[in-house]
């Protein structure tokens, strides 16, 4: 029995399912360590399970989550299927999948070349990308949460020392005190505007 596919296959998967379900939990706010749906218990959601919600939550676009769910296919006929030991038995058993692979990675055997290198050609470049783009544009995803998160505690911070310098100065120069408050006023009144127009958006 081949066993060679199998491992590669084993390690690939690891990897690409631990990164999917640390992407999961930061983007969702939970601790994968005590998570029961991300950890590593039994009640954790399968490897597909994992790529339909970020697909869910549109952090992935349907041509990666594509591809995503062709290794979960292909991770499947090698770790629950034991007659599966070779490549070509395992895209024997997926209509379609190794034409999909070879068109979308423009792959043709070569002088020489067996349909079961063609097909481990197949897999290694679906890894490669999976690893190199799909799962670099998920952390992508969780640079800009942090960013954007950042951005609105900036915000919210210096329009704090805006109004805390303006209170100060209004005790400090009394005559500026008018401006001040026509300012804070009409601030005031463009937020509730604001606040109003995103609530009807939600309300849609």
């Amino acid at each position: 029995m081949e066993t060679e596919p199998r491992i590669n296959i084993l390690y690939a998967s690891l990897s690409l399912e631990h990164v999917t379900s640390m992407v999961l939990g930061e983007l969702l706010d939970i601790e994968t360590g005590l998570s029961k749906t991300l950890g590593s218990k039994s009640s954790s959601l399968s490897f597909k399970n994992k790529i339909d919600l970020i697909s869910d939550i549109r952090a992935m676009d349907p041509e990666d989550a594509k591809k995503m769910l062709c290794f979960a296919e292909i991770r499947n006929q090698f770790l629950h299927n034991l007659k599966v030991d070779t490549y070509t038995a395992c895209f024997n058993n997926l209509d379609g999948k190794a034409n999909y692979l070879k068109k979308t990675y423009n792959l043709t055997a070569q002088d020489g070349e067996t349909e079961e290198q063609l097909l481990k050609k197949c897999f290694d470049s679906l890894a490669v990308d999976l690893v190199k783009d799909v799962v670099g544009k998920l952390l992508g995803k969780i640079t800009k949460k942090y960013y954007d998160l950042g951005a609105s505690h900036g915000s919210k911070r210096f329009g704090e020392l805006v109004v805390d310098t303006m209170v100060k100065m209004q005790g400090e120069t009394p005559a500026l005190k008018e401006i001040f408050d026509e300012v804070l006023n009409r601030a005031s009144e463009l937020f509730d505007e604001e606040t109003k127009d995103a609530k009807a958006r939600v309300n849609r």
